[in-house]
C-alpha cells in the first residue's frame, strides 16, 4: 500500500483497535540506539483523554485532504515542513534501523516494565510517548507524542482549591504534550515535525557516527585528500549527511577508476579537483565543492544510452 493511503486509512484502522496502551520512552544519553520503554498504568477516562487528542491530529490530516492541500513529501533531512505537508520515511530506511527493531518488534504491553516514579534514570532521559494501539489484524500504530521539558511540576509551586482555601498539593503532577511527532504503521513513518523527530530519536547524532565509518571506507576504493575536512563539513551539512550515508544500504561501494572518475568530472563540469600520480587519482576535497563532491562519490550521475541525455539523479539502483 502506498504512503498516502496508508495515511488516509488511520482513521478506518484504529477502529479495529483492541487495546490502547500509553508507553513513555526513554534513551540512553550516551547510546541513543538503546531505547528504554515502560508501561504507564492509566484510568479508562485518561485514556480516552489520549485519544482525543489523536483524534484531533487526524481530524486536521482529514481537513487539509478535504480542501485538496495536503501534501505527502519524502522526508529530507533539515528541511522544514508547511502546515500542509507531512513528510514520511520507509520504516525499511536503513539510517533510521535502530528505530525499525524497536518499533516493528514492538513487544505486548503485558511484557513491558511498568513506569516507576523511583527509576531516576528513566525518567532523566525521558523523550516521548507512546500512544499504542493494537489492532484486530496484529497491526499496530504508533502516535509517538513529545514528552514535556517539565516531567514534573514541582509541588511546592502549585496548589488547589478545597472549600474555599487554597491548601499545597501533594501529589506529583505529570505533564503530557500534545505535540505530534511522529505516526508509525504499515512500514511507514509519517513526521508531523521534523524538528521534533530529529531532536529525540537523535537522528543526526546517529548519521555523523556512521559518516566517519563510511568515510574511511571510502578511502579503501579511492584516495581523498583533506580527509578530516569532509568528515567536518558533512557533519554539518544535514541534506549531504543524509544523502552519503544512504551509501550504506551497497553490498559493496562502487569501484572508482582513474580514467572514469576523470571523465565523469569533465563530462558533468564538477567543481571537484583531482590530482593523478603514477596512474592514480587522487580527489581532493574542498568546501566550495562539497555538493559535486559528494554527488561524485554517490554516483548521482549517469548518461541516458537513448538520448545521450545527461541526468543527476537521487537514486540508483543496479540493473
Amino acid at each position: 500500500m502506498k504512503a498516502d493511503e496508508n495515511l488516509l486509512n488511520i482513521p478506518n484502522y484504529i477502529v479495529d483497535k483492541i487495546n490502547v496502551t500509553v508507553v513513555l520512552g526513554s534513551m540512553d544519553r550516551n547510546d541513543q540506539s538503546n531505547i528504554e520503554l515502560r508501561l504507564l498504568p492509566t484510568s479508562k477516562p485518561l485514556i480516552n483523554k489520549f485519544e482525543d487528542i489523536v483524534n484531533d491530529e487526524l481530524n486536521k490530516i482529514d481537513k487539509l485532504r478535504d480542501e485538496n492541500r495536503l501534501e505527502l513529501i519524502p522526508y529530507n533531512p533539515g528541511y522544514k515542513s508547511e502546515t500542509n505537508e507531512i513528510s514520511y520515511l520507509n520504516i525499511n530506511d536503513r539510517s533510521i534501523e535502530y528505530l525499525k527493531t524497536r518499533f516493528t518488534s514492538f513487544p505486548k504491553s503485558s511484557i513491558i516494565d511498568d513506569f516507576s516514579k523511583d527509576d531516576e534514570e528513566f525518567l532523566r532521559n525521558l523523550k516521548f510517548y507512546d500512544l499504542f494501539f493494537e489492532l484486530k489484524n496484529k497491526k499496530f500504530i504508533h502516535f509517538i507524542f513529545r514528552y514535556s521539558t517539565i516531567k514534573t511540576i514541582n509541588q511546592k509551586l502549585i496548589s488547589k482549591l478545597i472549600d474555599g482555601t487554597f491548601d499545597i498539593l501533594k501529589e506529583e503532577i505529570y505533564s503530557f504534550d500534545s505535540s505530534l511527532v511522529a505516526i508509525i504503521t504499515n512500514n511507514y513513518i509519517f513526521i508531523r515535525s521534523e524538528h521534533l523527530f530529529e531532536q529525540i530519536f537523535q537522528f543526526y547524532k546517529q548519521l555523523k557516527e556512521k559518516s566517519v565509518k563510511l568515510v574511511d571506507k571510502f578511502e579503501t576504493v579511492i584516495k581523498i585528500k583533506n580527509i578530516e575536512k569532509f568528515k567536518k563539513s558533512l557533519k554539518s551539512n544535514k541534506t549531504l549527511l543524509k544523502r552519503f550515508t544512504e551509501m550504506e544500504m551497497l553490498d559493496e561501494l562502487p569501484k572508482f577508476n582513474t580514467i572514469g572518475t576523470k571523465n565523469t568530472i569533465e563530462k558533468f563540469n564538477l567543481s571537484v579537483k583531482y590530482e593523478i600520480l603514477d596512474g592514480e587519482i587522487t580527489l581532493v576535497f574542498e568546501e566550495n565543492s562539497k555538493y559535486d563532491f559528494v554527488k561524485l562519490l554517490t554516483r548521482a550521475y549517469l548518461n541516458s544510452e537513448a538520448t545521450n541525455e545527461q541526468f543527476e539523479v537521487n537514486s540508483k539502483r543496479k540493473l
